[in-house]
């Protein structure tokens, strides 16, 4: 299950128990279902607790009850906004992506007759020099450990194809592209080249 199924899941958790606690006259679910998101969205949502009423201060002068149900409320608004901000960075990267195919245009792949000597090597001497290009980003663009990051998983696609392990060549590539779009559309240009040679290996040989 991924982020965005896991997000839709608990909204619909907020949903239910926002009706049993309203339908049952109780705050037992809406505050176990208050600390399970909590735990989990904490480190991803630092403000996930602001605003929440358990979280009032006000409640260390006083013995009013805790608006349980109304944090439940407030819960699912944050949530929504966070799934709403995790599909709009992935609709950005697909229109990022649709952008460098673009600028790509002119790169073909016209492997179906190439052996699998000559395209390895073709591999190898374009790695090398995509590793010289990152090297040349300076660091406001990608960091030391950002290059180390990248050299490393261009390294792992280059082994896939030494064991002309196609489906893993396919994973890794759609892993690095993704991680160099994070990093800039110059970064994800950077590499595109050598991507196209790798897939080219993975669907004509």
């Amino acid at each position: 299950m991924g982020k965005i199924d896991n997000l839709e899941n608990y909204i619909k958790q907020c949903d239910t128990c926002i009706e049993m606690c309203q339908r049952e006259n109780t705050t037992t679910y809406s505050k176990e279902l208050q600390e399970n998101i909590i735990s989990i969205y904490a480190g991803e949502l630092p403000n996930i607790r602001d605003g929440l009423d358990n979280y009032s201060m006000t409640h260390m002068y006083d013995n009013s009850p805790v608006d349980y149900i109304g944090d439940i409320k407030k819960i699912k608004a944050k949530l929504i906004n966070y799934r709403d901000d995790i599909e709009l960075k992935e609709q950005k990267e697909i229109r990022e992506f649709e952008v460098l195919k673009l600028k790509q245009s002119s790169f073909n792949i016209n492997n179906q007759n190439t052996s699998t000597n000559t395209l390895s090597t073709t591999i190898n001497i374009t790695i090398d020099m995509v590793q010289e290009t990152i090297q040349s980003f300076p660091d406001d663009v990608l960091s030391a450990e950002d290059k180390e990051e990248l050299e490393d998983k261009l390294a792992g696609i280059e082994a896939m194809v030494n064991k002309n392990d196609k489906d893993k060549i396919k994973q890794k590539i759609g892993n690095v592209l993704k991680f160099a779009l994070e990093k800039g559309t110059d970064v994800a240009i950077a590499i595109l080249p050598y991507l196209g040679k790798a897939a080219g290996i993975a669907l004509f040989q």
